[in-house]
């Protein structure tokens, strides 16, 4: 079953932008304002942040907000209680800001009028499709409330003004979701027909859209924080974007990995980058590759650290983990840091095995083995 996680907007807008150099590419600053589109009156308090990341801040009295890239491209988010969200996606750097929200425009009329007992039945439900059974007793969400949901004999559809705040404890971020999609059907497995949610048989198909901001929990003891960054480490480490990380510094091996190409004659071509005499010259740094092969297994090898084991060199003993990615002949666009905009490929096995809260931030960075 493929998870769908892909953002749709349109806006007419303009940035302002100042670069600077940060780490493996570029980053920049935008500054802009934010006001209500009907009175032009400056809104305080809007929260922005890049989605996806830990990075957010938010307006002052007069509207006005700098805020960091670490990446490109990117989506950039406004939220305000009494505001319809906002967000845009920015692929290049340009010039000047003005954003002008609309007032909240959700009629709580358009869906469910639950009484205590079914709410708590369809906040279950989706607990169930977003977070997963096995996850629940790791995570918190405070604010169930700004849940609206729609439901009939085939689909279930939530959607919420505000961000939906879930505290992970297992990884230390508090999590805001602004969720602009979030539909769950239901398919027969032979024949892909819907069947009925309450079906006995069938698989469920998930179709959600959104958007993420992270802030790392930063109180509690030593031993506390020490075991989130234990956590995110074994997270991230054999992850796809681990793996993509790897393929994109052309460190396949040193990082643990081993590839088997299926058929075997595709390892003749492999993995192209497509746009190496460019990415020099790109804000984004963004490499783009294709995987020739109709399979791809993809072995992961660790030490009892959780430590990639660099295959270049001997070692005598470690843990191996199988995935295999099914690729589409898309381009993959890689950033430096592994994270990327698109995913046009399946994966079966631990490194695709996660629900979109189960996640690290696009700007987390893994300390080093000796740090």
């Amino acid at each position: 079953m493929k998870n769908f996680f892909r953002l749709f907007f349109s806006f007419l807008f303009f940035f302002s932008a100042n670069t600077a150099s940060f780490a493996q590419g570029l980053t920049f600053y935008i500054n802009g304002k934010v006001t209500d589109r009907e009175s032009g009156e400056p809104i305080h308090l809007a929260e922005l942040f890049i989605s996806g990341s830990s990075i957010g801040t938010a307006t002052d009295e007069e509207g006005n907000f700098t805020i960091m890239a670490p990446y490109l491209p990117c989506y950039l988010v406004i939220t305000h209680d009494a505001h319809d969200p906002f967000a845009t996606y920015i692929e290049n750097f340009i010039d000047s800001v003005h954003i002008a929200l609309n007032p909240n425009s959700i009629n709580p009329d358009d869906y469910l009028i639950l009484d205590k007992r079914e709410r708590k039945k369809e906040v279950r439900f989706f607990y169930q499709q977003f977070i997963g059974d096995d996850l629940r007793t790791s995570y918190d969400i405070l604010n169930e409330a700004v849940l609206y949901f729609k439901r009939d004999e085939y689909s279930f559809q939530a959607t919420s003004n505000l961000p939906l705040v879930i505290i992970n404890h297992h990884l230390g971020y508090k999590i805001r979701v602004l969720i602009r999609e979030f539909d769950i059907t239901k398919r027969d497995e032979l024949t892909h027909d819907e069947v009925p949610l309450n079906s006995y048989s069938g698989i469920f198909v998930r179709r959600i859209m959104g958007h993420f901001y992270y802030e790392p929990i930063e109180h509690g003891s030593k031993s506390q924080l020490k075991r989130y960054e234990k956590n995110r480490q074994n997270f991230y480490y054999g992850s796809y974007r681990h793996f993509l990380k790897a393929l994109y510094d052309g460190e396949i091996m040193e990082q643990g990995y081993q590839l088997t190409f299926y058929p075997p004659e595709a390892i003749r071509n492999g993995i192209t980058f497509t746009n190496l005499s460019s990415v020099k010259h790109s804000p984004s740094r963004i490499k783009e590759c294709v995987m020739e092969a109709d399979s791809l297994k993809v072995d992961y090898y660790s030490d009892t650290n959780g430590y990639p084991i660099n295959l270049t060199k001997s070692f005598e003993s470690f843990n191996k983990e199988t995935s295999v990615i099914f690729p589409s002949r898309i381009s993959v666009r890689i950033r430096p840091n592994g994270t990327t905009p698109n995913i046009p490929f399946d994966i079966k096995g631990p490194m695709g095995e996660y629900y979109f809260i189960n996640s690290l931030p696009d700007d987390y960075k893994p300390k080093k083995e000796d740090e």
